[in-house]
């Protein structure tokens, strides 16, 4: 018998064992999640097959029960699929004192956008150059 083992978690898996219920739904959340914003939310190209693949498995849940070891193999894969993707994207970086403007941006700006509703797309953008210190 293999077994898994998820330092992360603390936890211990046989390979060979199916995966319950009562950890699906979360799973399937938390993964559901990984894919719509590490995958979805930047269009990584390397990583789509692989979610699919995921997406499918968890989707088929009722009819064809998941293996640890399959969800772990499916798992290692897609983090080594967004470690190549990131590779070859570029990223802008905020300092911490202006990436809290850029996150706060709704909410500090909220009356504003519902009183204009045309004037959401250029304050976000303003907010955004000026916390690249692009003024």
């Amino acid at each position: 018998m293999a077994i898994l083992y998820f330092p992360e978690a603390g936890a211990r898996a046989d390979r060979d064992a199916v995966v319950p219920d009562a950890r699906w739904e979360q799973l399937s959340e938390w993964v559901a999640l990984g894919i719509r914003d590490c995958i979805g939310a930047i269009d990584l190209r390397e990583g789509q097959s692989t979610a699919v693949r995921l997406e499918n498995l968890f989707g088929n849940y009722k009819h064809q029960p998941i293996y640890w070891g399959e969800l772990h193999e499916l798992l290692k894969r897609l983090s080594e699929d967004i470690d190549q993707g990131i590779g070859a994207e570029f990223f802008f970086h905020y300092d911490r004192s202006n990436a809290a403007r850029v996150l706060l941006v709704e909410k500090e700006w909220e009356k504003a956008f519902a009183a204009f509703t045309s004037i959401k797309k250029e304050i976000i953008a303003a907010i955004d150059c000026y916390a690249l210190q692009h003024p």
